[in-house]
């Protein structure tokens, strides 16, 4: 066999496999996505689980995965509409709600010995309430608690979603758990924590969203609006809290960290990490960065919204507004702080840019008239 045949052959052959350890779930109901992820749990496949818009119902002990004997990875989205799930377009994550009714978890994910990544957008995960289930003890996490066993290296990315009225004696929004091998990294970026409850009694640290990364390459947190968060204690208490290890890091950029018990962010180096921290409105920190820039503390602007609703989109006039960072273009060198990027829409689905910079928040700003009929639709 000649090389050029060898070489189609084995483009054949990695084609195949690619195919053969992929799965893609369309559900819409509660129990198809229960039985979606039971069977991505043990399928030894690549898996992607696409949710329909509504609302699903927690069963009792939450949605889980765990991927102890997975070596593949998982991405879980909604906005998903037909019978198919063939399109997303222009789907909120307040379209797409996983409900704990107060009384569970919503969702719990632990990756497996794998390099691929884990990824959850486009959700909403409201009234989640942290429990003492035998598979993930403790009263941690009412939204999403994301770890792995030992061998992970990939990443996790989380995109696009609503964190609202979850409960928790610790982060009672979020906790996200990564960095044993050194190439790890964890992504958060596009998301809002707005009226989540830490109910712990004690000094421990209560939070709504917590971010460890031992190892690992570190933390991205970019363009997320945390807000009006809420604590039962304020020793140790903070809405966002960063932990870096060993050697990772931390990014920290274009967010809205605001009106939180305790502190707004919270930061604790426990080795040589680097903390970067940029652009940000914060209202109140603790814990100390490396590097820091164009940050504000400034009551934020909102646009008036209706009762009940939880956009918090900046004023046209709001100080938030075209502030933000960009990542490089094109970094000469590939260093940790370069290594981003802003993602292509906001949270709405909007475009994520529509002035001369990117807004900081979850929401890029309404543009005015003029800007909105600049490119000569008029």
């Amino acid at each position: 066999m000649n090389k050029l045949y060898f070489y189609l052959f084995s483009l054949l052959i990695l084609s195949a496999t690619s195919t053969v350890n992929s799965a893609t779930f369309c559900v819409g109901t509660s129990a198809e996505l229960t039985q979606a992820l039971n069977t991505a749990d043990g399928n030894n496949q690549a898996d992607i689980i696409k949710i329909k818009t509504g609302t699903y119902m927690a069963p009792p002990g939450g949605f889980h995965y765990y991927g102890s004997s997975e070596n593949h990875g998982l991405e879980i989205s909604g906005g998903w509409t037909f019978s198919t799930c063939s399109s997303n377009l222009n789907h909120t994550p307040f379209e797409t709600v996983l409900d704990g009714d107060s009384l569970t978890r919503i969702l719990y994910i632990r990756a497996g010995a794998t390099t691929d990544n884990f990824k959850v957008s486009n959700l909403a995960f409201i009234n989640g309430l942290g429990d003492d289930s035998s598979s993930a003890p403790f009263n941690y996490a009412g939204g999403l608690w994301m770890r792995h066993y030992g061998n992970f290296s990939g990443d996790f990315i989380l995109e696009r979603c609503a964190f609202i009225n979850n409960e928790a004696e610790y982060a009672s929004a979020l906790i996200i758990e990564n960095g044993i091998n050194s190439s790890s990294r964890t992504t958060v970026r596009n998301n809002l924590f707005i009226g989540n409850h830490a109910a712990g009694t004690d000094i421990y640290g209560q939070n709504t969203v917590s971010l460890k990364q031992d190892k690992g390459l570190g933390v991205y947190f970019t363009n997320n609006t945390v807000i009006s968060n809420t604590a039962t204690i304020t020793t140790n208490v903070a809405g966002l809290l960063i932990q870096v290890l060993q050697n990772a890091n931390a990014y920290v950029a274009n967010n809205i960290l605001w009106d939180n018990d305790g502190s707004d962010v919270r930061f604790i180096d426990a080795g040589d990490a680097t903390i970067y921290s940029y652009n940000n409105n914060i209202g109140h920190q603790t814990g100390t960065v490396n590097f820091s820039a164009n940050n504000i503390s400034i009551p934020p602007l909102f646009e008036e919204v209706p009762l009940f609703s939880f956009n918090r989109i900046p004023a046209a006039d709001s100080q938030m507004v075209d502030v933000g960072v960009h990542p490089p273009f094109a970094p000469p060198v590939v260093l940790f702080l370069n290594d981003w990027q802003l993602s292509k829409t906001d949270f709405l689905g909007n475009p994520r840019v529509q002035g001369i910079k990117v807004d900081m928040g979850a929401f890029e700003a309404t543009p005015p008239p003029d800007l909105i009929f600049a490119n000569g639709f008029e």
